[in-house]
């Protein structure tokens, strides 16, 4: 499987019937990729191929409601000076599940707004508004905000 960042994941996920997109990670795997389960930010994260891999994925309180997880930039992005854009971030939400995209205080010369959006394959878009005059640049895996 690739994650939303397009990085290729080799698993042997213990999938249930039915439920063709969950799926069960073992130990095992946790152990031989070193990997860490982070909660704070519901991601896995490890490094193969000295890569950075981050795979997002939802946690549900005991109401059976969704918590927050911290969105990040897909690709590397250039925001031309005094121009808005949107710009494509990794969510851990199902298909055509709505949000708020709620950013973080600060972020260098880019502005990004809360706004309701919808995603799609893991992935959504936010608009991002640069207010210098130069280029902003949007670094890959980049924590934008929750």
């Amino acid at each position: 499987m690739h994650n939303v960042y397009g990085q290729r994941l080799c698993v042997e996920a213990c999938v249930i019937e039915g439920v063709s997109n969950e799926f069960l990670l073992g130990v095992d795997f946790m152990q031989k990729h070193r990997a860490n389960l982070d909660f704070d930010t519901n991601e896995v994260r490890y490094r193969s191929n000295e890569q950075d891999v981050i795979t997002p994925f939802q946690t549900f309180d005991e109401i059976g409601g969704t918590t927050a997880s911290v969105v990040r930039m897909v690709r590397k992005t250039n925001v031309d000076a005094e121009s808005i854009r949107r710009v494509e971030v990794a969510v851990a939400a199902g298909d055509g599940e709505q949000g708020v995209f709620i950013p973080k205080p600060r972020y260098g010369a880019a502005l990004l707004a809360a706004v309701v959006t919808t995603a799609h394959g893991g992935k959504a878009w936010v608009p991002v508004l640069n207010v210098v005059g130069g280029r902003a640049q949007l670094p890959q895996k980049d924590e934008l905000g929750v």
